[in-house]
Parts: structure tokens; sequence; C-alpha cells
């Protein structure tokens, strides 16, 4: 669920489709094929795939298998677990209430949860401070209950006692003094958006954008529910005695609305079109999900309302996300010049940098093709 690392892999190579092209030895084909052969590799994953649609021949590129016991191929139409990518997801979902006029961004964040009532005289954070991690709210995932839920675990969580254990550890900072990056923050705007709305974070989801979109692969499981619906990869997780272990079942319900989402590359680079596309948001609501901060740590990202934001070698602009959970790693958004993007692997890649760049490869190279 932390905010995802990415970096080279390698594998046997097991697929390469570019829609329009008849010569798929052809760069960036090739290119993009030696990058996610040596992500797989490095992350001892199982495999990875990506996707890049829009202004150009799309692009699909497999590596790996689907399954380390019966070889199956790496597809690139198989839902996966998202991790902190559902925070781009959750962010939307607020924002909408913004338009709506139902939540306000500027408003003390104990507005809609009370449990947030600050400490003596410091400050309350706000919604827009807890969207952009400025709010200085502790860590959840230091809770050795949540993590363990997280990655094998049976044992089930409501958001409000996530976020109770988690008000039991002091604040990280006053809030709007710095940006660091806290799964508890979304904690808070899922609870947030539910309890503005009346309804779930998973039934929000879908009436506001996974059934409007037409994203029919993407769902919050409910919790209990711990094995993904749909056709997809085995996760591998590497435990603390460094063997490999098959994780694909596991219960979500401790990640939520900060990263429990499941989904796939296609319906991942759709919601990420609506979401420059004013789709899903208005002009003016989309400015405010668009205003960035430097991220603390990471030199030359810049992070939104629930978007971070890099720009490429070549000068496109990329907005979108990346997160993990045991098992798998994805990063999706879209670009400036009217493409979408997604990669997925099923495996923890160890640096945000090494994925972000395999994406930045991969869309430079179809720019100049």
């Amino acid at each position: 669920m932390r905010l995802l690392r990415i970096m080279p892999i390698l594998v046997v190579l097991l697929g390469v489709s570019v829609a329009g092209c008849a010569d798929e030895s052809s760069p960036p084909a090739t290119d993009v094929q030696r990058d996610l052969d040596t992500l797989v590799g490095a992350a001892r994953a199982g495999g990875a795939a990506l996707v890049v649609k829009g202004a150009g021949p799309e692009l699909r590129v497999t590596s790996g298998v689907a399954d380390k016991s019966t070889g199956a191929p790496m597809r690139s139409d198989q839902q996966v677990r998202i991790g902190s990518v559902t925070k781009s997801f959750t962010a939307a979902l607020v924002l909408s209430l913004v338009r709506d006029g139902r939540v306000d961004l500027d408003a003390p964040a104990e507005r809609y949860v009370p449990e947030l009532v600050s400490a003596g005289s410091e400050p309350a954070p706000t919604v827009r401070q807890v969207l952009q991690h400025t709010s200085g709210l502790p860590e959840c995932t230091t809770s050795r209950a949540i993590m363990q839920s997280g990655s094998g675990g049976t044992e089930q969580f409501t958001p409000e006692r996530i976020l109770q254990i988690a008000m039991q550890s002091p604040r990280q900072f006053r809030p709007g003094e710095q940006m660091k990056y806290t799964n508890t923050n979304y904690i808070v705007a899922g609870l947030i958006a539910s309890r503005v709305s009346g309804v779930p974070v998973s039934r929000l989801l879908q009436q506001r954008i996974a059934e409007p979109l037409g994203l029919r692969n993407t769902y919050l499981p409910e919790p209990g529910e711990r094995m993904i619906r749909g056709p997809h990869p085995t996760g591998y997780w590497i435990g603390p005695d460094g063997v490999d272990t098959a994780l694909s079942d596991t219960e979500t319900s401790a990640m939520g609305a900060a990263g429990g989402i499941v989904s796939t590359p296609d319906d991942l680079i759709a919601f990420f079109d609506a979401l420059r596309d004013g789709t899903v948001l208005d002009a003016a609501t989309s400015a405010q999900l668009h205003s960035a901060v430097p991220m603390g740590g990471r030199p030359g990202l810049t992070y939104g309302l629930g978007l971070m934001h890099a720009t490429f070698g070549c000068g496109v602009q990329f907005w979108g996300h990346a997160g993990d959970v045991p098992g798998y790693t994805a990063l999706a958004g879209s670009t400036s010049d009217g493409r979408g993007v997604a990669l997925t692997i099923t495996g923890a890649v160890d640096h945000d940098s090494d994925m972000l760049s395999v994406v930045d490869r991969a869309v430079c190279a179809q720019k100049a093709s």
C-alpha cells in the first residue's frame, strides 16, 4: 500500500503485441520488452504487463508468466490488485462531492470525521491537506495487525478502527508544514466520501466512476472478500524468509480507500483518461486535483490531490499514481499528449523511479516512432 517503488527486471520473454504494427521486432516494442524482462527478473515476479493507448499505435507488452506453477502466459487484460493507485479513485470521489457543493476542500476534515478532533490548540488538517498528504496524521500501517492483514491475514477492519489505531500515535507534524505520504490520509478521505454521500466507498465507486465510465473490471472488495472476482495472474510475495509465496487471495479491508481496489490495465487507462478529459470532474474541480506540491524525498515529482506528477524525458507531462500490496505492483496515469498508460507487475518493485523510468521510456519511444 506504500506509494510503490519501481525498477529494472529480467525473465522469459513471452509476448509483445503492438496494435497497428506488423513488425513486432521494431522499436519501441523490443526496447519495452527488454525493460519489462529486466523488471520482472529483479523483482522475482511472475510477470508484468504494460499497455499504452492513444496518440499512436496501441502498445501491449507482457513478460513472464501469469502463474509460475503452470507456466500460463502473462496477459494484459486480467484483474490485479492496484494498491495505492486506489488513492486517485478516492480523491476523485471526494472531489466529485466538492463539485456538488457537499464537501469544502478548505474546511477542517474533522467537520466530516469528528474522530480527528485535534488535541489542545493544534490546528486541524483540512480536507485538502488530507488529500495532499500535508495533514501530519500518523501512519496507520505501522500497526502489525494491519500489515499482517494485507499480507495473507484474515482479520477484517473497518475504516473507523484503522483510524483509531493510527490516532494512538502522535501526529507527524503540524498540518501544512510539510508533505509526507501517509496511508491514513486516504482512510480519512474514504470516511469523508462515505459519510457525506451516505453510501459505502465500494458502492460510491460504482455509482460515480465505474458504472458511468463502463469500468466492468474495477471494484473495491467488500470486507471478507479475499478472492479476486475475475481472471487474474497469481501475485507473488517474498516473505521475511526470502521464499517466494503465491499471494492472490488476501483480506483488503485494512487497505480500503487507501489501497484496496482491483482493476485491469484497460480500466485504469480509461479512468485516468476520463480524469484528464474532464469526464469525471468539471474544469474548476479538476484544477484543484492538479494543484501540486513537491513530494518529500522524491526529486522531480510533485503531488496534487491523489495524483502524482512527473515530466518525462521527451517533455511529456504525466499525471497518475503508483501503488503496491503484497503480490502486486501497479503504475497508471495519463499524459499531456493524450495517452493513457498502465503497468502492472505480479511482485514487489523496490524503487518508484525504476517503474516510472520504464513507463517514461515506453511513452517517449512510442512518441518518437
